[in-house]
């Protein structure tokens, strides 16, 4: 769980765990090549259309990714600013693996930034 974000991030529920995992599993698994990506609110649109019940928003399904990618379910889940695929290629992966560690190292310049502010400041 994340602070300041606990209601989004917190551990999967049963309903995330038993229905949503399998169903995000099997949908993504033919999702292959960047050509196929789906975007999060596609799959949230979907999945909401076929439960017609508890409603998925976009944090809850990156946090069931997440989970996907973290147990190695699915293996090779990318994403880019069209959706989330499977990578067909080394390529892909490291392309893939580049724009986060990228991503990463922006967040860092964020922390540093505020950590030395704040010592520059009396509050």
């Amino acid at each position: 769980m994340l602070k300041n974000f606990e209601e989004i991030t917190k551990e999967l529920t049963d309903n995330e765990r038993d229905v949503l995992y399998p169903l995000i599993v099997s949908g993504l698994s033919r999702r292959k090549g960047k050509q196929n990506s789906i975007s999060g609110s596609e799959i949230c649109e979907a999945l909401n259309k076929r439960l017609n019940a508890k409603k998925i928003t976009p944090p809850r399904l990156r946090k069931i990714i997440q989970a996907i990618r973290i147990n190695g379910d699915l293996y090779n889940i990318c994403s880019n600013s069209k959706g989330y695929y499977l990578a067909c290629s080394k390529q892909e992966i490291d392309d893939n693996i580049l724009s986060l560690q990228q991503r990463i190292d922006q967040q860092q310049k964020i922390v540093d930034a505020l950590r030395w502010q704040s010592n520059q400041t009396q509050f």
